[in-house]
């Protein structure tokens, strides 16, 4: 028997993406032209004007899509099972290829051509032999009920770090040696960093990075559970553990291809001192409950803060910390306190899911780094008013903002309901921005907001708008308002004027406290006054 007609033998008995990759390496070992698949046919190798056979059975229009499925990146597979025209390349572990897909009179036809199998290659091919099988699609016979896979029980997904390529070896070292905060990666384009001032900037001495190589590359990087989101969603999140580092990591696509964002996270914990956070902010982790909220623009420090809160409460109370994170990024070992750290896609399907669920764990404090749904929202509420104390994070300018910003989120007809319960919960909230500091690096400016009996009173009211005549006239409770953060850090000498007027969302108050201190600023928004 011929080396078609042993593989016809075994050809049911693999997966589908397998069939294809052994398909590939006849091509291959057989020094073939092309592979042609084609329904209402067979499988055909040409080598010149030679077409060898390499599977004995008619395949219809289902087999031609099943066969094709896994190696089609998810953008392509709707065109697939609509019978349209797609071009796609597919890496195998015989090498890249070139995958043309079309109709011919209603019968579907793929040419597999085989590509350039450079040094690259050698280096990459055993990624793909670690994805998963193609995910399940929509379509008819598709058994609706079956249940979702199991998620991994492991403790962290951390990728062990001899598994990188020298590519990646090299971007990560250039990365850490300039003590950015970000490193980002773009298909066609330089690397680029987020230097510790807060500008991004080209690394001149890091290569481009085409969008094939880069998506291998970032495939090798990726646990299991997120080659499978990947695959499916086209973006993904993880954390990812260095020998001197640990990196919060978002891949995604844009119009060039892959691109992906790490993020530098401090390998220790830095304490409320450390971060300066006022007396306010560290009384706020000696409650026993209600919901205490840190808010701002991203990448402006919540996650640090947060972390400096968990890690007094750990060195000062004997209590039980659970926190639910996408991804878990600082990590926190056990000291006075029992901490659980539960992440997202990998502990639990959702944070709804698994605020549910820390109610039977018997939490005091429970972290919840993204409230970013209504159901999230409306758990954490509830749990902050059954006895437990509730941390967490929204994307919010302004303390003053974010009651608003939560009622919002809720139906007309609940909204009323909600501000009574965010009346009798919410705690405080602290708000903060990064600015650019006169000698390098970023400091922190603060707004803090605590509810007190007459704060509590305008939640109820629906006069959010006189919070902040509060905060301005409650500084010495431990109030203050960004403008005092930023007042603080110019009269300092920490940041610059102009820093300040910036970064300030109330820039007619703030302009006018420069003024009243003599401190020059230009006029940046023709609407201040």
């Amino acid at each position: 028997m011929g080396a078609g007609g042993r593989f016809a033998a075994n050809f049911a008995s693999v997966p589908h993406v397998s069939r294809l990759d052994a398909l590939i390496e006849q091509l291959r070992a057989q020094k073939g032209d092309a592979l042609l698949i084609e329904a209402q046919n067979s499988l055909f190798l040409t080598r010149g004007a030679e077409h060898v056979p390499l599977v004995n059975a008619r395949l219809s229009n289902e087999h031609v899509v099943e066969l094709l499925w896994g190696a089609a990146p998810p953008d392509a597979r709707l065109s697939l099972e609509r019978g349209e025209s797609i071009e796609f390349d597919y890496v195998s572990p015989a090498g890249p290829v070139r995958v043309e897909f079309r109709t011919v009179d209603g019968r579907y036809f793929a040419r597999l051509t085989l590509g350039e199998y450079h040094d690259s290659i050698d280096v990459l091919h055993d990624v793909q032999a670690g994805l998963a099988p193609p995910v399940s699609r929509e379509g008819p016979g598709e058994d609706d009920d079956e249940p979702p896979p199991a998620l991994p029980t492991t403790a962290l997904p951390a990728t062990p770090v001899t598994g990188l390529r020298p590519g990646l070896d090299r971007f990560f070292e250039v990365f850490l040696r300039t003590g950015a905060s970000d490193l980002h990666l773009t298909a066609g384009l330089p690397a680029m960093i987020r230097t510790a001032d807060g500008d991004i900037r080209e690394v001149l001495d890091l290569p481009e990075v085409s969008a094939y190589d880069l998506e291998q590359l970032l495939l090798e990087i990726m646990p299991q559970q997120n080659k499978d989101e990947w695959l499916r969603t086209r973006d993904t999140d993880f954390a990812y553990d260095l020998p001197t580092a640990r990196l919060r990591v978002n891949i995604f696509c844009d119009m060039r291809g892959p691109c992906a964002s790490f993020r530098r996270i401090p390998g220790d914990v830095l304490t409320v001192e450390q971060l300066g956070l006022p007396q306010s902010v560290v009384d706020l982790c000696r409650l026993k409950k209600g919901l205490v909220l840190v808010t701002g623009p991203t990448g402006s420090g919540k996650s640090t803060t947060l972390a400096a809160m968990i890690d007094w409460i750990n060195n000062n109370r004997s209590d039980h910390i659970v926190t639910i994170e996408d991804p878990i990024e600082f990590v926190h070992s056990p000291r006075r306190c029992l901490i659980h750290q539960r992440q997202v896609g990998v502990h639990t399907i959702s944070f709804a899911r698994a605020l549910r669920a820390a109610l039977r764990e018997d939490p005091d404090i429970i972290l919840v780094g993204e409230m970013r749904d209504l159901e999230t929202i409306a758990i954490a509420i509830e749990i902050a008013e059954t006895g437990h104390l509730v941390l967490g994070t929204l994307h919010t300018t302004t303390a003053a903002t974010t009651v608003d910003r939560i009622v919002d989120q809720f139906q007309a007809d609940k909204q009323e309901q909600v501000r009574q319960m965010l009346a009798e919960s919410l705690k405080g909230v602290v708000s903060q921005t990064l600015c650019k500091r006169k000698d390098g690096g970023r400091a922190l400016a603060l707004e803090v907001l605590l509810v007190t009996t007459a704060v509590s009173n305008m939640i109820r009211e629906r006069k959010t708008f006189q919070i902040g005549s509060v905060m301005q006239t409650s500084r010495a409770m431990g109030m203050r308002t960004l403008n005092d953060g930023l007042m603080e850090l110019v009269k300092g000498g920490v940041i610059e004027p102009q820093e300040a007027l910036d970064r300030a969302v109330d820039k007619g108050g703030i302009k006018r406290e420069l003024a009243a201190a003599r401190f020059p600023v230009t006029q940046t928004d023709p609407g201040v006054v």
